[in-house]
């Protein structure tokens, strides 16, 4: 039996690199020729001295650590190939020599090689120049994707076509987020700028509305400066000018002279200038 286990060994290993399922038998041929030796050598010295009972029960100790010890191993390569390995550096750069030279005008930006169980998906990214149609992008980009399906080992492969180099990952999702982010912050600042300059518009245009209305009143206002919220000035018509003493008059005078031309009317400025003929 011993024999037979070595010869399936010797067999299953030799082809174990096409088939994972012959690997895993080759192995588990392995564990029974070496339980086996183990058995019958222990088992025999036992039998044979007496005093040394205890090799029979070492031996299967001994055994019992040393495959679960190996099929540890075997598990903890079968979850990384799960959760996506990347493939060896052999394997990665046969691919990348393959793309550098498919095509003169395409040049290769990213490529990507994992594990996809026991075979390995691949992902590249190719710039092409920015005049080219989505008919030739396409044709060439599925003819470089059949070329590295024909590799040993490419489960799957797929060709992402660009007209320029990028530096960010476009998978990273904190990269994406914070973009997001930053997109959403330029839009709110737009908005509110855009926001404030109609509030300041339409307010502007109540004034001189008002300012036009009062003038055909024959009616002398006040310009009362309002600072906005951006920080540029507005003026307002304000309360009808009272006269209380020489300083308030020369105050009022003075305020009303400061903002005359800023926003009021041309009907009104001439009004208040004949208004100030008159006080003085």
């Amino acid at each position: 039996a011993v024999i037979i286990k070595m010869v399936l060994y010797v067999l299953c290993s030799a082809y174990a690199k096409d088939s994972p399922s012959l690997l895993t038998l080759a192995e588990d041929h392995r564990n029974d020729v070496l339980t086996n030796i183990m058995a019958l050598t222990t088992g025999i010295i036992a039998f044979k001295y007496p005093n040394l009972w205890w090799f029979d029960p070492l031996g299967a100790i001994l055994m019992s650590v040393y495959i679960a010890t190996m099929w540890c191993f075997i598990a903890w390569e079968q979850i990384e190939m799960l959760v996506g390995k990347t493939a060896p550096k052999e394997l990665v750069s046969k691919l990348r020599r393959i793309a550098e030279r498919f095509h003169p005008q395409m040049k290769l930006d990213i490529i990507r090689v994992y594990h996809f169980g026991t075979r390995f998906l691949v992902e590249i990214e190719m710039v092409l120049p920015e005049d080219k149609t989505v008919k030739w992008a396409h044709d060439r980009s599925l003819k470089l994707q059949k070329l590295l399906e024909q590799q040993a080992n490419v489960e799957r492969a797929y060709v992402h076509c660009d007209w320029r180099e990028r530096d960010e990952d476009e998978h990273d999702w904190e990269y994406i987020r914070q973009k997001f982010q930053d997109k959403v912050r330029k839009l709110k600042e737009n908005y509110y700028s855009y926001q404030q300059a109609y509030d300041e518009e339409e307010l502007r245009c109540k004034i001189l509305a008002e300012a036009k209305r009062r003038s055909h009143h024959g009616e002398v206002d006040v310009v009362i400066e309002r600072k906005s919220p951006s920080g540029c000035h507005l003026v307002a018509p304000g309360t009808r000018l009272v006269k209380s003493d020489a300083d308030s008059d020369a105050h009022n005078r003075d305020h009303k002279a400061r903002f005359r031309m800023r926003m009021t009317p041309p009907e009104v400025q001439e009004e208040d200038e004949e208004a100030d003929c008159d006080d003085e």
